[in-house]
């Protein structure tokens, strides 16, 4: 009993500590080794799981910028994805405290050859 017990408030206490979708205004937090400087985001309201957003990045050394902007779509309560034929994945994940972290997979064709979009972005 107290096996499944201590399983269910594991598993509770990880839904509850998840991060929830928001949208808004964000500003970088912190960069993931992609050589940004400054950097902002955009997300529109969720509809029917899917929200418009948009990302812009300027690096550091390199002067190089980065623009893209879409629909991505939710996979999880706090997991999203875009992809099109110019970008393999751009994932969100939504932490906690109106944070979210964005990884991509080649999205070149969107930024520079020193800059990505990799970084976690706090809501303003």
């Amino acid at each position: 009993m107290t096996k499944y017990f201590m399983t269910f408030f594991c598993l509770l206490v990880t839904i509850i500590a998840n991060g929830q979708v928001t949208s808004g205004f964000f500003k970088l937090d912190k960069d993931l080794d992609c050589g940004i400087n400054e950097g902002g985001m955009r997300i529109d309201k969720v509809i029917n799981k899917k929200f418009k957003f948009a990302i812009a990045v300027d690096g550091t050394e390199s002067g190089m910028q980065g623009r893209i902007k879409g629909s991505a779509t939710l996979i999880k309560s706090n997991v999203a994805v875009f992809k099109n034929k110019n970008c393999g994945t751009l994932t969100f994940y939504f932490k906690p405290n109106s944070r979210v972290e964005i990884k991509e997979t080649n999205c070149n064709d969107y930024h520079g050859a020193n800059i990505c979009f990799d970084a976690i972005y706090v809501k303003e």
